[in-house]
């Protein structure tokens, strides 16, 4: 997984020849849903210059990689008022595809948007690898909800091993952070992926790490007793 390369993160299947990529956008929204103008609208940087906009910076992507094996998903906790439906179908691990939720007129009008900004129509390629998702994640819980996932990720994988939830996903957290602004260096893939990646030796490790200073409780009784502390 690379902590940058990327707006948000890239999960590649090979940190030294990867064959298949994951390219995510994580934005969210406290106030209202998503409009085409909001997704598409390119803010002026401090040079007077166009920055990308949030899709165009996904879609970048895909004119770089357009022989490899990748997906671009947008993520965000909140539908669109013109168009992404705030359904069941939207819950799947690979998110659903855009153009799919979107109707003809709005597709196409995103579709000029994108090909204005990046110099290129690339229909193709987003229309068979972008997607979005709605992730039901409310703003003001976010720790919560995520060390929630952290505690359900031990217990099925972990098992026995009385990690402390709320510490290994502050630790993942600190490493995660660590790595982003990390200097990304000049090089090979795999330069870069021993920068600013998280492997599953990586993370093997500090799993091991963890086992080592557990508790004997288990994992959920500490999640339970913080809980009541309040």
């Amino acid at each position: 997984m690379l902590c940058e390369l990327h707006e948000d993160i890239a999960v590649l299947d090979c940190p030294d020849q990867p064959s298949g990529a994951a390219f995510y956008q994580i934005k969210t929204s406290a106030k209202s849903a998503w409009t085409l103008k909001k997704l598409t609208n390119r803010k002026k940087g401090s040079s007077g210059d166009a920055l990308p906009s949030i899709l165009g910076r996904l879609c970048a992507k895909a004119a770089q990689l357009k022989e490899q094996q990748v997906t671009f998903q947008f993520v965000t906790n909140v539908g669109s008022g013109y168009g992404f439906p705030v359904t069941a179908k939207a819950y799947d691990e690979s998110g659903q595809r855009l153009f799919e939720v979107l109707k003809p007129a709005e597709w196409e009008a995103m579709r000029k948007c994108l090909a204005d900004e990046l110099g290129e129509d690339l229909v193709d390629s987003i229309q068979s690898q972008l997607t979005v998702s709605i992730a039901q994640i409310h703003l003001d819980s976010h720790n919560e909800t995520a060390v929630g996932l952290v505690t359900n990720f031990l217990d099925q994988h972990v098992k026995g091993a009385h990690i402390r939830p709320a510490v290994f996903y502050r630790t993942l957290f600190d490493e995660l952070r660590r790595r982003t602004v990390a200097k990304r260096p000049a090089g090979t893939i795999s330069d870069v992926c021993k920068a600013k990646g998280i492997d599953r030796a990586a993370f093997d490790v500090m799993l091991d790490s963890a086992r080592s200073v557990a508790p004997a409780a288990g994992a959920w009784a500490h999640v339970l007793a913080e809980l009541h502390k309040d």
